[in-house]
């Protein structure tokens, strides 16, 4: 009976998370989902939020606006435009950047990396090595070759995971309450 309490009550935590950008107030999106479903690409957008609202950037690092890159996913940062508004996170301006270029990717605080190209995720791990940067993949691999965190389908629900190390490496601290809801995935040498 107690394993099932801890699963419930892990769910609940769970669809917290998921959720936490409605119960802070942001915006709905400006379509509501067909038939009580909602997008990957909203779900994807929430994840991102809620990682951007629970991690801590050392001091001097984030100047100017929370800026929230997407790499190659439009649907992704347009839902995320539409969840952001004229909000802030923390306190702080937020604005979504579509990129297509490792170049600017520096300018980014939080990236998401669509896609399970390998060689993509690594240019983009590369392009923000030594940065303050909260990188974000798709996959378990993205997380186990240096990625922060990694969106994954389980059991049909949608999960992430957090590397621990290259937390540590970025130089940013997250919430222990993000981190108890997250698979820990190990890194592999790349």
């Amino acid at each position: 009976m107690a394993p099932r309490l801890l699963n419930s009550a892990r769910m609940r935590l769970l669809c917290a998370f998921a959720v936490a950008a409605a119960c802070a107030g942001l915006p709905q999106p400006a379509s509501p989902p067909v038939q009580g479903t909602v997008s990957n690409a909203l779900i994807k957008a929430v994840y991102l939020l809620n990682f951007a609202r629970f991690t801590e950037w050392p001091a001097g690092a984030v100047k100017g606006p929370l800026t929230l890159c997407v790499l190659g996913d439009p649907d992704v940062a347009a839902s995320l435009d539409s969840l952001i508004g004229d909000r802030t996170i923390n306190g702080r301006d937020v604005s979504v950047a579509r990129i297509e270029t490792f170049r600017i990717v520096r300018s980014c605080h939080v990236l998401f990396v669509s896609g399970d190209d390998p060689a993509r995720a690594s240019d983009a791990l590369d392009a923000v090595a030594s940065q303050h940067v909260f990188t974000v993949g798709e996959g378990e691999l993205f997380a186990r070759t240096g990625g922060v965190a990694a969106l994954f389908t389980e059991d049909s629900r949608p999960r992430f995971g957090i590397n621990p190390e290259a937390l540590n490496r970025a130089g940013l601290r997250v919430s222990s309450k993000m981190l108890g809801l997250a698979r820990l995935i190990k890194a592999e040498p790349r």
